[in-house]
């Protein structure tokens, strides 16, 4: 862009040269020296001066244009000289102030640039703290889960126990009712009317053995439950 608007100014500089020193030539020849014409002589009727003084007075004036045109060629050509040199000059200094735009340009991008990168390493070290932070809280959850696991089996193991203790109870409790019914009344499917205490003694029985197995049973479920909860 900088060399093609040099360009246009010297082509128009020349140009106004041209027709400056065109002018210059032309006002020059207009008013310059004329051939020297010798009138006649008043006293002796001698003619005009001869082919020689003639030939004289054109070639002084040809020497006078050619030094013209010299003069005029010089001077269009050190004025267009200068003017290309003050035209070089103002381009340099364009470009130098364009350089130096860009490059207070290119340093304040280089800044920004720089700024947005200590910014995403800050923001890729915060995201791996996170997923640091992430990765031991789901350790801890496994862990956790794996104690709760261990937890479950563990009372689930207890409630099979318990139950299995439930039912022996349950047999013995029949067992010795059997052997007391047997002890009082002589035979083992009882008397044919129960007596109160008798009657009070199996429900407090029966009401035991109830709850040992409701106790049991809902230890079977939440184990269940936290089996299911830990898979």
């Amino acid at each position: 862009m900088i060399v093609t608007n040099n360009a246009v100014a010297i082509k128009r500089c020349l140009s106004i040269i041209l027709s400056f020193s065109l002018f210059i030539a032309i006002f020059m020849i207009a008013t310059g020296p004329r051939p020297v014409l010798i009138q006649k002589s008043t006293l002796s009727g001698v003619d005009t001066l001869g082919s020689k003084e003639s030939n004289l007075a054109r070639t002084i004036d040809t020497r006078i244009l050619e030094r013209a045109r010299a003069l005029t060629s010089e001077s269009v050509q050190s004025h267009a000289l200068a003017m290309v040199a003050e035209t070089q000059e103002r381009g340099e200094e364009k470009l130098l102030a364009l350089n130096k735009q860009m490059s207070v340009l290119m340093s304040e991008r280089a800044q920004e640039m720089s700024r947005r990168a200590d910014e995403a390493w800050a923001d890729v070290d915060a995201a791996k703290q996170r997923l640091i932070s992430l990765r031991k809280l789901i350790g801890g959850l496994k862990r956790q889960a794996e104690i709760k696991r261990v937890e479950a089996g563990e009372r689930e193991t207890v409630a099979k126990k318990l139950f299995e203790q439930a039912k022996e109870l349950g047999v013995e409790a029949k067992a010795l009712q059997r052997e007391k019914f047997i002890t009082e009344y002589g035979a083992a499917d009882g008397p044919p009317a129960v007596s109160p205490q008798a009657l009070k003694l199996l429900r407090g029985e029966a009401f035991r053995i109830a709850e040992l197995m409701r106790k049991d049973a809902a230890a079977l479920r939440s184990a269940r439950a936290a089996r299911r909860s830990a898979a």
